[in-house]
């Protein structure tokens, strides 16, 4: 699941960020393959990070409990909203650090991220109203492991959930 949404989202920002410093420079060749893979490479790397170390999906998740929201819609929203903030800040930073601190220097970095981050956030949140159900969908059909499943307070296997006083002697 977080390969296929890490994957999308660093193509978004490899499109973005390649695609401002274009329309800066267009007389400069800046959006070609080779700078596409080398923004890519470190981009991928950076959101497969974020995904195994920062436990977004719980945070999601402990929120949606939180505001005690049970419409499927809300939920997906608060979802994406997080997973949003979360990957957009981080992936956005780092990306614009990666392709501009050698040219532009630090001022001109935080400039290029001020100008990327404002257009990012609401198309990474479209975009994972889009993808992160599918991805959760093909993960589920590939592995047999259902997140949903748990989500939703049922065990991995899709039987009952053990009771307080099992949990307590496992």
């Amino acid at each position: 699941m977080n390969m296929v949404v890490n994957f999308v989202i660093t193509i978004f920002f490899v499109c973005l960020i390649l695609g401002s410093a274009q329309a800066a420079a267009p007389q400069a060749p800046i959006f070609t393959p080779l700078n596409s893979i080398v923004m890519f490479i470190p981009g991928y790397c950076v959101a497969c990070f974020i995904g195994e170390a920062l436990p977004v999906s719980n945070w999601a998740n402990k929120a949606v409990a939180a505001l005690r929201i049970t419409n499927k819609v809300a939920s997906s929203l608060i979802t994406a909203l997080i997973f949003d903030v979360v990957f957009t800040t981080i992936l956005s930073m780092i990306l614009c650090w990666v392709n501009n601190i050698q040219a532009l220097g630090l001022m001109g970095t935080i400039d290029a991220w001020l100008h990327v981050y404002p257009i990012a956030l609401p198309c990474v949140f479209v975009l994972v109203l889009i993808v992160l159900p599918l991805s959760t969908a093909i993960a589920a059909k590939v592995s047999g492991f259902d997140p949903r499943k748990i989500a939703q307070g049922g065990a991995p296997d899709g039987g009952p959930r053990a009771s307080k006083d099992d949990q307590a002697f496992a």
